[in-house]
């Protein structure tokens, strides 16, 4: 169900010409760690200003979609969510917009994945790895912890380098905590 709901997202970002890419649980799994997840989370890399007609244009294609600023100490700085309502429980796709250069940048260096039945772009490994130090939630500190967990000695040195350029050293100290307790 989530993959019938996150391709039609994606054909309508695509249809918009809105540079996207998969975070979240969803790219947690194509970029290795199986995990349990509910929703859609897409970065796009495109201007906050714009985000009310992009909003718009999701809800003439038919798509519910609402769009809420991000508060002064939240990670993001603006997200459009759309809702499917399901037999089940609805299903929620987030569509984040960027707060830092790198983060745009993450969009624009994402490679397709393959999800079975259908290729969509994914932020690179090392770029989840990031948004979700950044993120700095519970589950997002578990799946960074699991991302590190899968890369090299010397990966692990590269990526703390990087960490530590966002103002994230502690959360990543906190991820090899988690693998030495063995997560």
């Amino acid at each position: 169900m989530l993959e019938k709901h996150l391709l039609e997202v994606a054909a309508q970002l695509e249809k918009l010409r809105v540079r996207y890419a998969l975070i979240g649980g969803l790219a947690v799994i194509a970029r290795g760690f199986v995990r349990a997840t509910k929703d859609v989370d897409f970065l796009i890399d495109f201007p906050l200003h714009q985000a009310a007609s992009l909003t718009q244009l999701l809800n003439e294609a038919g798509l519910h979609a609402v769009f809420a600023k991000g508060g002064a100490d939240d990670p993001i700085l603006g997200i459009i969510r759309i809702t499917f309502s399901t037999p089940e429980e609805p299903i929620q796709c987030d569509i984040l917009f960027p707060s830092r250069g790198w983060q745009g940048e993450a969009v624009r260096s994402a490679t397709s994945v393959n999800l079975g039945e259908f290729d969509v772009p994914v932020v690179r490994t090392e770029d989840l790895f990031l948004l979700k130090l950044y993120a700095g939630g519970p589950q997002d500190l578990l799946d960074a912890a699991q991302l590190l967990k899968l890369q090299t000695k010397a990966e692990r040195r590269r990526w703390k380098v990087r960490a530590a350029k966002i103002g994230r050293s502690r959360m990543y100290d906190r991820c090899l905590k988690f693998i030495a307790e063995g997560i």
